[in-house]
């Protein structure tokens, strides 16, 4: 899944931040996967699996996505 800021997409750095776990969302049933320093927010269904990602992220960095809510609040 997509959860990385494509703005770093072909970057060397990206392996320090994303890895592509999809492989797992076809073997196990995994119903809420929370990740943090991705550089970019996500809230976002796939498939099954629920992907979110709420960050602030650096001072002085924009990161892409819905924009980081403090309140937010993910019932399990």
């Amino acid at each position: 899944p997509a959860a990385g800021n494509p703005g770093y997409v072909g970057d060397l750095a990206t392996a320090g931040f994303v890895s592509d776990l999809g492989p797992l969302f076809d073997r196990y049933r995994i119903d809420l996967w929370i990740s943090g320093h991705t550089h970019a927010n996500v809230d976002q269904q796939i498939g099954g699996t629920r992907l979110v990602s709420n960050q602030r992220g650096y001072a002085r960095e924009k990161v892409p996505g819905p924009a980081f809510d403090p309140r937010k609040i993910v019932e399990v």
